[in-house]
């Protein structure tokens, strides 16, 4: 969706898929390649359980992003948040799996709580966590 293309290392020349932003995935993660958004639906693949990681949070982040930064350098190594560049292939996957894509085109840092209740801006993500520690 959004003028993207995931596609697998070595399946499709890229040149092929021109008009697209390409996000080209390793072999391993091809199952990435293997959604489909329709009309702000998302339908992956059975087995692609990625976004149930448990009591895991997602934080999704990208580079260059100076508020990113800022919540990134005060999260506590016990707490138990996922980091997630949404430029990277497995980043944007589990950003549309989430549905947020429209929302992290709009603003970031994105926090997903364990609920998934989802959080916008540093400073709003840097109370929640230390509510959390």
């Amino acid at each position: 969706g959004k003028n993207y293309m995931i596609i697998s290392s070595g399946h499709f020349d890229p040149e092929i898929f021109s008009e697209y932003n390409i996000l080209e995935v390793p072999e391993n993660e091809s199952f990435c390649s293997n959604c489909l958004s329709i009309n702000s639906v998302l339908l992956v693949p059975k087995g692609y359980n990625k976004s149930m990681e448990g009591d895991k949070m997602k934080l999704f982040t990208k580079k260059g992003c100076k508020k990113c930064d800022y919540v990134k350098q005060g999260i506590p190594a016990a707490l138990k948040i996922t980091t997630y560049d949404i430029e990277t292939a497995d980043g944007l996957a589990e950003l549309a799996y989430l549905g947020l894509v429209p929302l992290a085109e709009k603003t970031l840092p994105i926090l997903v709580k364990r609920d998934n209740g989802v959080i916008t801006g540093a400073i709003n993500i840097k109370q929640e966590i230390q509510r959390l520690i």
